[in-house]
């Protein structure tokens, strides 16, 4: 899976789920994940393999935002 980002709230990831999944249409693709921490919420995308997740994850760097692949 792939981080997306940290937010302080889920309407602060969920705009950005709807901005990011617009754009990029391998994120789109993927599965939404809006896990909670205790320091806000966590935007995660996860596809069908780990190479879909670095692959969606190159895309995204290439275009200037940030990501991460998770475990």
């Amino acid at each position: 899976m792939v981080q997306l980002g940290a937010f302080r709230n889920q309407a602060q990831a969920e705009r950005a789920w709807t901005a990011l999944s617009s754009r990029f249409p391998a994120v789109a693709a993927m599965t939404k994940m809006v896990v909670p921490f205790p320091g806000g919420i966590r935007l995660r995308a996860s596809g069908a393999s780990p190479d879909e997740a670095k692959a969606a994850c190159q895309i995204l760097k290439a275009a200037g935002e940030s990501c991460f692949v998770a475990q």
